[in-house]
């Protein structure tokens, strides 16, 4: 399996249940670039980040790990995307994280 094929949408999944959904509870989803500034995404875009599924066997191959490339790719953003935040509902605060090209997201 090449990298990216272990990333699926989980609108055309039937069962989930081996797969990992970071984005599907986020309140919201933000995006920067490398100074901080704030960029729009498109409701596809955003809607193909909330949707990623990844399967969770051969997200083992990769070390348990998604790099911003990979959703990059995946979710055809702007290239310059240097940060993407997801936030969660207030409670259930420590499901928020941020990915960067250094911080990658890291799977339980």
């Amino acid at each position: 399996m090449t990298r990216n094929q272990f990333i699926v949408d989980s609108r055309y999944l039937d069962d989930i249940s081996s797969y990992n959904t970071p984005f599907r509870q986020a309140l919201s989803i933000f995006t920067s670039d490398v100074s901080g500034v704030s960029i729009p995404l498109d409701e596809e875009q955003l809607e193909s980040i909330k949707n990623i599924a990844i399967n969770t066997y051969f997200a083992k191959e990769n070390e348990n790990q998604i790099t911003l490339d990979d959703i990059i790719h995946f979710c055809n953003l702007p290239p310059n995307v240097h940060t993407i935040y997801s936030q969660s509902f207030p409670w259930k605060n420590d499901d928020s994280f941020t990915i960067t090209r250094q911080n990658h997201l890291k799977l339980d």
